[in-house]
């Protein structure tokens, strides 16, 4: 263990307030974590490819949120390091963190090295020197007391922002007869908007409690009830679980550092305030699982008829984890590249896909190796050993009636600093426990906020127990260059990230107005991140949509020289497909099925492409591959709605039928027609639920129409070969006949809306 000082910890040669710098400083940090709930509800890199135009401020704010926290972060970063060379403060340092967070920094950045997406893994790199960067200076500038609470206010009142925005969700969909509705906010999921509000609800309570000034109390009253009401909108089970479990927590912290006798009344109302909010909207939850409960056993005969997927959230959890375990094992040491989980995780699936590991340590491990994953748990518990110490030195002093400045009255608006290190510390145990289940860190504006969680935590606690650091010392020259080579690095890759969104956007806009001088802004995006395969795969749609077969061709050959996965070989398969370049076409769709082994759209144009290759052995082995996946966890087994059906299966059965009719064996075109007309039927009679209008494009329904027709009629053809009753083949008549009436039916539907 390093040595500790004996003196105060005190900054040296800075006096007692903030310069000019410091306050830019400060500003900045705090506007990027107003900005992060707000803009960072998704991962570094969205999964959505397409860039639409934002259409108000909320929409302009997330298109480059992301990209914006990163260009706050890396300005404040360099400002910092200015401000320490001109005039250099003495701050002790605290112990193992800046070894345990420079070999963090160094694993994650060497895991580049064999990822296959590098873009992906730039944005991801940029967001871990960001969350290092807020951590690191939000634990150095609590020295001012007026710096930490503006931090903590920015946690609190982002917060608040994100809770009444979902609580406006919430009522909207309530006047749309939907009470069991679930809210988003600006997260791209329910359950990672849980998984940042455990973050800030702890913290929200303990400044509440903690807080001398009426007014300040009033607006953390209403932030703690809105941050309430917003988790049990989400109606996330394993974000109210662990509510349920950092509240207690809190608690018992609390009363194990000797603060709760004296802050227990006004804790109290505080969790009346939390209960008082909570139980109310707690009543969509109850109402959506007895919904739940009568949907399926009412469709339960159905389900066992039909071979669909089925919700086993838990249980698709599991076979992630084992999957990602699997990744894991197959890159042990520099992993499979930091952020490349969606484009690597598949060739280790056990179940379909998945963005996430639904687990934030399985994940890292997986993308950045185990030398990484034990750093970063030597990191946390250095933290949580440092601020536990901290604690139990300033319950001894309490005890000791210390009356000495350091314990004297905080700030006019914290009366007892403990008491916010408690909220903090309960906050990290609260988002530990929630990203055991759901990959919660590597979300930004989760992440962001935790990193200034642990920073404030850290800055508070070295302040009530300054002789737990080392002797106070100069930042040295090799940390402030190492600091303004990240900040660099996020500058740039945050720049070049939101002009090439500038220009996808006005890209949009144009395709919108019908202006196809679009491909002209896309080749801008492209060549401004040329790593991004999204950019290169956009424009071609764009250049296929306008005739320019050569140009398109070669932006799918960028997209794949860029980015080795499934999504790129997939495209470049389709279009050497629909201009007959059979051989190439199935190269491509093979190296697709490499990337991800059981992609079932992958098997299907393999098929396909098969049987105008004349190829009929071939396409059976791939339509049999897709009807075992059915009856493996793969198919079995997933995290989403039962009424969305995958349709996928009937093609498989439609194809291994019609090669048996051909074959003359009618016993096999019978079972397989049969199975198909049960994925088909299950799936008309749900076709116009909301799940699968927003699953299936309207071209992609139409081809389920035509399936569902040459099913019935190629099954009755086979029956006639059986000699079956002519009832069997009569009543399939009529199915089809209701079928086209359905269709006809939902066509002029959709004609009058």
């Amino acid at each position: 263990m390093n040595s500790t000082n004996t003196v105060s910890n005190a900054p040296k040669g800075a006096g007692t307030g903030l310069t000019n710098i410091d306050k830019a400083v400060v500003t900045l940090l705090c506007l990027a974590l107003l900005v992060a709930p707000v803009a960072g509800g998704s991962f570094a890199t969205p999964i959505e490819g397409v860039i639409s135009l934002p259409t108000n401020i909320l929409g302009w704010i997330a298109a480059f949120g992301v990209d914006l926290i990163g260009v706050l972060v890396s300005v404040a970063l360099v400002l910092c390091v200015w401000k320490e060379f001109k005039s250099p403060q003495e701050i002790g340092a605290i112990p193992n963190l800046v070894t345990c967070t420079c070999l963090l920094a160094a694993l994650a950045t060497l895991s580049c090295i064999p990822s296959p997406v590098l873009a992906d893994s730039f944005n991801e790199l940029v967001l871990l020197y960001s969350g290092l960067s807020v951590t690191w200076l939000s634990a150095r500038y609590c020295w001012n007391r007026d710096a930490m609470t503006a931090l903590l206010c920015s946690i609190v009142g982002g917060a608040g922002i994100e809770g009444a925005l979902g609580l406006r969700e919430y009522l909207l969909a309530y006047k749309q007869h939907e009470p069991d509705y679930r809210i988003f906010g600006t997260f791209v999921n329910p359950d990672f908007l849980a998984g940042y509000l455990l973050l800030t609800l702890p913290l929200t309570l303990v400044l509440f409690a903690g807080c001398k000034e009426r007014l300040g109390k009033l607006c953390f009253g209403i932030a703690l009830m809105l941050q309430t009401s917003a988790l049990m909108f989400t109606g996330s089970r394993a974000g109210i679980g662990a509510g349920f479990i950092e509240l207690p927590f809190l608690v018992l912290i609390l009363w194990s550092s000797g603060i709760l006798k004296h802050s227990a009344k006004k804790l109290a109302i505080g969790l009346a305030l939390v209960c008082a909010a909570g139980i109310p909207s707690a009543l969509p939850l109850i109402g959506r699982q007895i919904s739940l409960g009568a949907v399926r056993a009412a469709h339960a005969p159905k389900l066992k008829a039909a071979p669909v997927m089925q919700t086993h959230s838990l249980l698709y959890r599991i076979y992630t984890w084992r999957g990602t375990v699997r990744m894991a094992e197959h890159h042990p040491f520099l992993g499979a590249g930091i952020g490349t989980f969606p484009d690597t995780y598949p060739r280790y699936a056990i179940t379909a896909f998945t963005a996430h590991a639904h687990n934030s340590l399985l994940q890292w491990t997986s993308e950045t190796g185990f030398p990484s994953l034990i750093v970063l748990l030597l990191l946390l518990a250095s933290i949580a050993a440092f601020t536990s110490n901290a604690l139990r030195i300033r319950k001894i002093a309490l005890s000791a009636g210390d009356t000495s400045d350091s314990l004297a009255p905080y700030h006019q608006l914290i009366s007892e600093p403990s008491l916010i290190v408690c909220g903090l510390l309960a906050a990290l145990i609260g988002s530990v426990v929630k990203t055991l289940i759901d990959s919660d860190w590597y979300i930004v504006s989760t992440l962001i906020t935790l990193a200034a969680v642990l920073g404030v935590m850290l800055g508070l606690a070295r302040q009530i127990a300054p002789l737990t650091t080392k002797h106070p010392a100069r930042l040295k020259p090799a940390a402030q260059y190492g600091l303004l080579a990240a900040a660099l690095i996020t500058l740039i890759r945050s720049g070049e990230v939101a002009v090439a969104t500038y220009y996808r956007t006005q890209a949009s806009a144009l395709v919108e107005s019908g202006n196809f001088s679009a491909i002209d802004q896309l080749k801008s995006a492209a060549q401004t991140d040329p790593l991004n395969p999204d950019n290169w795969l956009t424009l071609s749609s764009l250049q296929l949509s306008v005739g320019d077969a050569a140009g398109a061709k070669e932006s799918l050959l960028q997209a794949v020289h860029v980015a080795n996965t499934g999504k790129t070989w997939y495209r470049l398969g389709q279009y050497y497909e629909a201009r007959n370049h059979l051989k190439r076409a199935l190269n491509a769709f093979q190296n697709a099925l490499q990337c991800d082994p059981h992609n079932l759209q992958t098997l299907h144009q393999l098929a396909t492409t098969c049987l105008k290759a004349g190829n009929t052995n071939g396409a059976d082995g791939y339509y049999t591959r897709m009807a075992k996946l059915e009856k493996q966890p793969y198919g079995t087994v997933r995290a989403i709605a039962d009424q969305i059906v995958e349709v996928e299966y009937a093609y498989a059965h439609a194809g291994l039928a019609d090669i048996a009719l051909q074959q003359g064996n009618y016993a096999k075109a019978n079972s397989e027609y049969q199975q198909a007309a049960g994925t088909l039927r299950l799936y008309w009679q749900w076709r116009n639920n909301p799940e699968e209008l927003a699953s299936l494009p309207a071209e992609r329904r139409t081809s389920l129409y035509h399936l569902y027709l040459h099913v019935l009629a190629s099954w009755a053809t086979t029956l006639q070969n059986l000699h079956a009753p002519p009832s069997q083949i009569t009543a399939l008549s009529q199915e089809a006949n209701t079928v086209t009436a359905d269709r006809i039916a939902d066509q002029s539907k959709n004609t009058k809306q």
